[in-house]
């Protein structure tokens, strides 16, 4: 009796709401095709300076450290139907395989936000988002490149005047006091930072990503376990690039 059958036609479209990712607006540094343990070799910046005449310069002794990159197996798995990956048309498998691209990127994205949450605050009593507090905190480090928030920080310096001598707000145009800023739903609700974020880097070892199916585990469900995986390791090189302020 086909009364009581109807046809399903798929889309071609896949919809999904994903998460906004900015590590690739931020300059970071990538390493890539690496074999084994990695190591970044960092130091606080030099000094020259001039010297009188048969005056000797002054020796200053510093102290050179390294941040490591390692392999870590970072994946995304997920089931999935068999009738629902016959009926998906090539275009909607290929938008699954971008989504599972996506998921480590935000994996790594994750990891860096880690990162920063666990520098040290760079003054304590810069515990307000107001407009000197922003200069001051920019102040803790020689270069800065971009600022970065999260949303909900982001919505408060769109709201937030810079002074009652000057117009406009903390953060308009995409910027803060002349530099690009950047929100991510990634970093803790009451985190700002601001730096140099090519002291960020991430490291890939295997160039490309893992694909793997499993038709087995839950064939009796008629179901196909799909993971995708990557060798990837991402580390702040060097805390004294960056500032960071917690409101509240």
């Amino acid at each position: 009796n086909t009364a009581n059958f109807m046809h399903t036609t798929l889309a071609n479209d896949l919809k999904v709401a994903n998460t906004q990712l900015i590590l690739p607006k931020l300059g970071i540094t990538r390493y890539t095709g690496l074999n084994g343990a990695f190591d970044v070799p960092n130091m606080a910046e030099l000094t020259a300076y001039f010297v009188a005449e048969d005056a000797a310069s002054t020796v200053v002794s510093i102290t050179d450290n390294k941040a490591t990159l390692t392999p870590r197996f970072i994946a995304a798995n997920q089931v999935f139907s068999k009738q629902y990956l016959n009926q998906t048309s090539p275009q909607i498998q290929n938008q699954l395989i971008a989504q599972f691209m996506f998921s480590i990127e935000k994996g790594i994205e994750q990891e860096v936000s880690n990162a920063l949450s666990g520098l040290t605050e760079s003054n304590a009593t810069l515990s307000a988002a107001t407009w000197s507090n922003i200069l001051a905190l920019a102040n803790y480090v020689p270069y800065n490149n971009a600022w970065v928030s999260s949303r909900t920080q982001m919505a408060a310096l769109k709201a937030t005047g810079k002074a009652t001598y000057q117009g406009g707000f903390i953060w308009q145009d995409g910027e803060i006091d002349g530099v690009p800023a950047f929100a991510s739903s990634l970093v803790p609700s009451t985190h700002i930072y601001t730096g140099d974020f090519s002291q960020i880097a991430v490291g890939e070892w295997d160039g490309g990503l893992l694909i793997l199916t499993d038709p087995y585990t839950n064939k009796s469900k008629g179901k196909i376990d799909i993971q995708v995986s990557a060798l990837r390791d991402a580390k702040v090189l060097n805390s004294a690039a960056f500032a960071k302020m917690v409101i509240g």
